[in-house]
């Protein structure tokens, strides 16, 4: 998955610069898998290179997948790795090792961070590239503050840098000088005994080439799962300082970057893409006209203070908390905030006034410094939860005085939490599991909490220090129902509750806007499942490239995704774009649905259940765009021979098939003989896995498919 970031151009125009700024440096931040919290840092990295200015960093969470696409790896000038295969590995697959290889031969830089020393043992093009790597014989001491020393003071990423800086991290010692590459030591520090450390100098920073490539590499950067004093490796000035720079080194060979990092981006503004799609700016760094006393008609005259683009809770002052004037029912929050040491507060939404506090009524999402505050030991309490409800799914909240990005979704009664890029909750109120574990939070004795429909948007004073930028809010239109979907979870849209889904959603909404902002090409087929769909870009990427690139197709599968992970995906970005592909003339001409596999395992669905999914997909399609053909494959057989969840998923195939036969617009096809022997069995170069296609799989299907295809494009629309 490569996650497509929208960055503000302005900071290239600032004013008083004498020179037009470079065009900012296309990037590929690899992470996706680590055995650090690479949740945390991936983000915050992205966040660190951004805001220079400098940069325009792309996300994968998946490299396995994204660099397989070697013609896409072209746009890249710089690779950011922040991915190790250790604890549950994750390999990149030949192809994606061989054209990440090729990629840095042929000139984009890389920059490493940390433990992505650790990875691939014994692949021999990557470890040339580290020149030094963690293997058996590496160690540590422990996290502790010491002081890095600057050694080659003329090289372009440390001059005019001082001479040293401190910074709190783990320090490697025993690194591995395996292949004896030549390389150019830019920083050191001494491993002190006392920490636990081998008492000599060891290496912090380096520089080398492969090919053509640029290599920064620095073991600095450890962050653990878990443990909130080690986030703060990432967040030094020093550190930022020597990674931004390194990067522009390597993948430019020069450095502009100021000695000093800094966030050189315009804040408290809309972009023309924000704007369009409905968003309202609650504070833009000047007024605080949005805003109110909790029970009170004005802005408070004490407690909270407009100041340098923020809007500023002040420590140890009366002010009580603010409110939005106007009233939410269905929305989308979005702000950024950041907490002082010690610091506690919160944004508490579809709150009613009357009462003594906003909590009585509103949920809570947390704010909090997690390393300082009692609540940061309480799982449910932490940064980011609903409050006492749910704890968040994956630790990313950021430590004091650095900046968090919060979101948050409320339609009807399905409530989202967003933190720094990642899903971190996400519930229904009506459901069982809500139920539950609202009675075993604080919040039984309050009869009102989380009754309203719509109310306030509350910025919870707490006693504290916390600020606040780009704060925003669009209006959402109630969710809307699948036609015809009965009510059980192959026919529920549900986002999938996994790291980086979300980001993966997102890539694939950006592929929709594409031609859209382009004003073209017009995409003659979507593809619409999961990961038999994604493998198009994997396994099946030559076919992709010979039959469907021509014809601008775009890919919409995620692997592992189930009927209600389609149907969320469909009613919360997708459905969106492909009308506003239609209102520009650039309607696809066909959209190919192949879904359902992921639901047969074990006792997740029954097969109409499945069936009841299908339809619901293929009908929010047929809604959505009614011109526009649906031709809706039977699920994929699976397993090398005959058995009962292929069973299961032929029956449900047949039931949808029936349930949409008198659609028009609707066409079924079953491929099933297609890779199948003629005893039912199915083999390793076709499936190699008995689920999965190979290449030589990927063109039986296109073969097998275009007749059908063709057919579609003759009709008429």
């Amino acid at each position: 998955m490569i996650l497509r970031k929208l960055i503000s151009l302005l900071a290239l125009a600032l004013p008083g610069l004498a020179h037009a700024q470079p065009a900012p440096i296309k990037t590929l931040l690899i992470t996706g898998h680590n055995n650090h919290n690479w949740q945390y840092t991936s983000r915050l990295h992205e966040q660190t290179l951004e805001a220079t200015g400098r940069f325009d960093v792309d996300v994968t969470d998946a490299p396995w997948t994204d660099l397989a696409d070697a013609a896409k790896l072209k746009q890249y000038q710089l690779f950011v790795l922040d991915y190790n295969d250790l604890g549950d590995p994750k390999p990149w697959g030949d192809a994606g090792r061989a054209n990440f290889a090729a990629a840095v031969r042929a000139g984009a830089g890389v920059a490493s961070i940390h433990s992505a020393n650790n990875a691939f043992k014994g692949w021999e093009d990557y470890e040339k590239m580290h020149v030094l790597v963690w293997r058996e014989k590496s160690s540590h001491g422990k996290f502790h503050e010491f002081q890095v020393d600057l050694v080659d003071r003329e090289h372009p990423i440390a001059r005019g840098l001082p001479a040293s800086f401190t910074t709190r991290d783990e320090l490697y010692h025993g690194l591995l000088h395996k292949l004896n590459t030549s390389f150019s030591l830019l920083a050191q520090a001494t491993s002190s005994t006392e920490s636990g450390g081998s008492g000599a100098v060891e290496p912090m920073a380096l520089t080398t080439k492969f090919g053509q490539g640029r290599i920064f590499a620095t073991p600095l950067g450890h962050v653990w799962t878990g443990t909130d004093e080690t986030k703060v490796s990432i967040t030094t000035p020093g550190f930022k300082t020597l990674m931004t720079r390194g990067a522009e080194w390597a993948a430019t060979g020069e450095v502009t970057l100021p000695a000093d990092w800094a966030d050189t981006r315009t804040h408290n503004i809309l972009t023309p893409d924000e704007a369009a799609q409905g968003w309202t700016l609650l504070f833009d760094g000047t007024s605080s006209d949005a805003w109110r006393s909790f029970n009170k008609p004005n802005f408070p005259d004490d407690g909270w203070k407009v100041e340098g683009g923020t809007l500023r809770r002040q420590k140890g002052q009366a002010g009580g908390d603010l409110i939005t004037r106007e009233q939410y029912g269905d929305f989308e929050f979005a702000a950024d905030w950041l907490a002082t040491p010690g610091a506690n507060s919160g944004v508490i939404y579809r709150v009613a006034e009357g009462r003594q506090f906003p909590w009585q009524t509103g949920m809570e999402m947390q704010i909090l410094d997690d390393a300082g505050h009692p609540d940061g030991k309480k799982p449910k309490t932490r940064a980011g939860t609903l409050y006492d409800i749910y704890a968040t799914s994956v630790d990313v909240a950021r430590p004091a005085g650095q900046w968090n990005q919060a979101r948050i979704v409320a339609r009807g009664t399905r409530i989202q939490h967003y933190l720094n890029g990642f899903l971190v909750v996400d519930t229904d109120l009506a459901g069982e599991d809500y139920k539950a574990a609202h009675a075993a939070s604080k919040w039984p004795g309050m009869k009102e909490f989380a009754t309203q429909a719509k109310g306030h948007i509350a910025l919870q004073e707490h006693g504290d220090e916390v600020w606040f930028r780009n704060i925003k809010v669009r209006r959402l239109e109630a969710a809307p129902a699948s036609v015809g979907a009965p009510s059980h979870s192959a026919a529920t849209p549900t986002a999938k509750d996994r790291i980086g889904w979300i980001d993966r959603v997102q890539t694939l909404n950006d592929r929709l806007d594409a031609p859209l902002k382009a004003g073209g090409p017009r995409p003659e087929i979507v593809f619409i499942g999961d990961s038999i769909t994604e493998g198009w870009l994997g396994d099946g990427a030559k076919v992709w490239e010979q039959r469907y690139a021509t014809r601008h197709a775009i890919n919409l599968g995620i692997g592992g995704d189930q009927t209600q992970h389609v149907l969320h995906r469909l009613q919360n970005g997708h459905i969106e774009r492909l009308k506003a592909l239609a209102a520009a003339t650039l309607a696809p001409r066909a959209f190919v649905v192949m879904i359902g596999t992921n639901n047969s395992n074990g006792n997740d669905n029954t097969a109409p259940e499945i069936a009841d999914g299908i339809v619901a997909i293929t009908r929010e399609l047929r809604a959505a765009l009614p011109r526009t053909p649906v031709l809706l494959l039977n699920i994929f057989p699976r397993g090398d021979q005959p058995n009962p969840q292929r069973e299961k998923n032929t029956e449900a195939s047949r039931l949808a098939a029936s349930a949409l036969a008198k659609d028009a617009m609707v066409t079924t096809l079953d491929l099933s003989k297609t890779f199948l022997e003629a005893d039912g069995t199915l083999t390793k170069p076709i499936m190699p896995d008995a689920l999965h296609l190979s290449e030589a799989g990927y063109q039986r299907w296109a073969e097998a498919m275009e007749p059908t295809l063709q057919l579609l494009f003759t009709n008429p629309e």
